[in-house]
């Protein structure tokens, strides 16, 4: 997606598909992920309904696999079997080990676009005096939140499992 400055917001894909099939085959880790990313953290829609359906069976106590998360999600038309599916296409198991820097890099790309869509509405947005202030010091909170919560988010994972 562009903003209106035609600037490609920060995003990845792939990392979103990869870090959501490791997720249907280690469900386990689903509560340690959540310390980090929220379902708005992810860039693409379909991505963030996967996320969501996931939260929603790991706080029912259900079940979580492929055809289980299917069956969930069998009257969105977003997302289908055949989507979810390709969750795990290329997905190694060993990425597991991985799964840390996955989502503080997730994270981190979040951030920046909240940042990014911030001081773009700041920017286009017409204010007068007070409201432009305003809406600067809004924008730079964000970023010095982004900084701050970038720096911060390193390692979470590893002390969650216990892992160093």
């Amino acid at each position: 997606m562009n903003n209106s400055f035609g600037l490609r917001l920060p995003h990845n894909p792939e990392l979103e598909r990869v870090v959501l099939g490791l997720l249907v085959i280690f469900p386990e880790f689903i509560a340690t992920v959540l310390e980090i990313l929220q379902p708005r953290d992810f860039y693409s829609e379909k991505h963030k309904r996967v996320y969501s359906k996931l939260l929603e069976m790991l706080w029912g106590a259900k079940t979580i696999d492929l055809v289980l998360l299917s069956n969930e999600l069998i009257h969105d038309d977003l997302v289908t079997p055949a989507f979810l599916g390709s969750l795990l296409d290329g997905v190694p198991k060993s990425s597991i080990s991985n799964l840390d820097a996955y989502n503080r890099e997730l994270k981190t790309l979040s951030l920046a676009r909240n940042v990014l869509i911030s001081c773009q509405k700041a920017i286009e947005e017409p204010l007068n005096y007070e409201e432009s202030f305003l809406a600067l010091q809004s924008c730079l909170e964000k970023y010095f939140d982004f900084k701050n919560k970038k720096a911060s988010s390193e390692g979470l994972i590893e002390k969650a499992v216990g892992c160093h």
